[in-house]
């Protein structure tokens, strides 16, 4: 719970500038994680061993998170994969 308070009182430190920034490079990381997403994961897949379980963590956790990031932040959101 202490993380959690710790971010939050980050987050409400922001100016404006820098929440802008933060909201840009986001809406970025949303477009780079829609092109490579689907291809490192199935490149990842078909090498098999610890790549294919980063690859389904990426999947099933991450990617998830980086689409509904960018969808609150009405960017462009990649395909859930």
């Amino acid at each position: 719970m202490k993380p959690i308070i710790a971010c939050l009182v980050l987050l409400a430190a922001c100016t404006p500038e820098q929440t802008a920034r933060t909201t840009e490079t986001i809406k970025s990381v949303c477009l780079v994680s829609g092109a490579l997403q689907p291809v490192a994961v199935s490149v990842a897949a078909a090498s098999g061993g610890d790549a294919a379980k980063a690859a389904a963590v990426d999947a099933a956790l991450v990617h998830p998170s980086v689409v509904a990031a960018c969808a609150a932040l009405g960017g462009v959101p990649a395909p859930k994969g």
